[in-house]
């Protein structure tokens, strides 16, 4: 029997343990409210203003009543990481509702920056009796948040830095962040996340500029704006060959550019010298039918000197680019010793399309039978 009294009052000093033993243990849950906790900069960059998105996912319910967020350059420390300025963070509620998905559920959460300076930040519920979250994915953001510097956290590493955020959760208001959690049972849970602070990559290249003029021959009888070729031109020559007095003849050059030039081009058109013959004192003049000039072209009409060598030859020019507006139709100007623009652009050129130069030539009988040659030459101006 005595046996059996002892046996029985061990037994209850037993319970008596177990119970206070289960008094005393703080109430936590095993991060089911900060499961697969994380966060997200939208501008990693060191030293760079950012905002700051922590995700959750949450498997189960929970009154909170603050929210902590410690900045930390170790895992379990509470010194600051030495750049990172928390004093201008504002909280984003995203539009918060009490669905308990997307941003955190409430609508009275304030942010408190009161211990920004050492590295924490706190959100309040507003509700004495805390607001109800999880069950679903949360978010919490938090904008104006200076970066920390490379080597804030990690030494050696120049390229990067990884530093630390503590989160904590309350069930009560406290306005403490508990270093020690474990021994507070006004703690509810706890979790570490790290981010990464880069230094900016900066990418460089130099596009080489690139121009390639082309000059092509055309064709006897090809039509360019209505007018029809007399004579195959080459690259290098524009050969009229023998012509007869009152007959105009023509011969035709087709031009193409390919350039990145940021501001275009302009090709140019000018005798370097003009068409003389073999005599002293022959030559052929520019066009001036009409009184044409290169700014104002005119139809192509017979020269009208009765002076030998005095207006009773004539060469000129008709362009088909539009950009050089003042030719339309088939108007002429004089091929003289002005560089006249006879193509242009803008912008930058494919050289898919091509522009043509007619040229004209026709003697009256007042000019002096002789064999007659010039120099012609091209000059292309890319604007880069």
């Amino acid at each position: 029997m005595k046996q059996l009294q002892k046996i029985t009052a061990l037994a209850s000093m037993v319970a008596l343990l177990v119970m206070s033993l289960v008094v005393v243990a703080p109430v936590r849950a095993d991060n089911d409210l900060l499961e697969g906790a994380s966060v997200a900069l939208s501008d990693p960059r060191a030293g760079q203003s950012s905002s700051y998105t922590f995700t959750f996912t949450a498997d189960v319910s929970a009154s909170i009543e603050e929210i902590f967020f410690q900045w930390a350059t170790t895992a379990s420390g509470v010194t600051k990481p030495a750049s990172t300025n928390l004093a201008s963070a504002t909280f984003n509620s995203g539009g918060s509702s009490t669905t308990g998905s997307g941003f955190i559920p409430g609508t009275n959460w304030a942010i408190d920056t009161t211990n920004a300076g050492s590295g924490l930040i706190s959100i309040d519920a507003g509700d004495t009796n805390g607001q109800v979250i999880g069950d679903g994915t949360l978010t919490i953001q938090f904008d104006g948040i200076t970066n920390s510097a490379i080597t804030d956290c990690q030494a050696g590493v120049a390229s990067s830095d990884t530093c630390f955020i503590r989160i904590q959760t309350n069930i009560d208001t406290t306005d403490t962040f508990d270093t020690t959690p474990s021994d507070n049972t006004n703690v509810k849970e706890v979790a570490t996340v790290t981010y990464t602070t880069i230094q900016a990559v900066t990418v460089s290249a130099t596009v080489d500029p690139s121009f390639t003029f082309v000059i092509s021959t055309v064709a006897a009888a090809s039509t360019i704006d209505t007018i029809s070729t007399t004579v195959a031109s080459t690259v290098t020559t524009l050969p009229f060959g023998n012509v007869s007095v009152g007959t105009v003849k023509y011969v035709a050059h087709d031009l193409a550019v390919t350039t990145n030039a940021n501001s275009g081009y302009t090709v140019t058109m000018q005798m370097a010298t003009q068409m003389a013959g073999t005599y002293t004192g022959n030559d052929i003049d520019p066009y001036s039918g009409s009184s044409a000039t290169w700014a104002d072209p005119k139809d192509w009409t017979s020269p009208t000197g009765s002076t030998a060598n005095t207006d009773t030859a004539w060469i000129g020019a008709h362009v088909t680019d539009a950009d050089i507006s003042a030719f339309s139709g088939t108007e002429f100007g004089p091929v003289n010793g002005t560089a006249n623009a006879v193509m242009s652009s803008s912008g930058p050129d494919d050289g898919s399309s091509s522009e043509q130069v007619v040229y004209a030539l026709e003697a009256n009988v007042y000019q002096p039978a002789d064999i007659y040659s010039g120099t012609l030459i091209y000059y292309a101006t890319p604007t880069y």
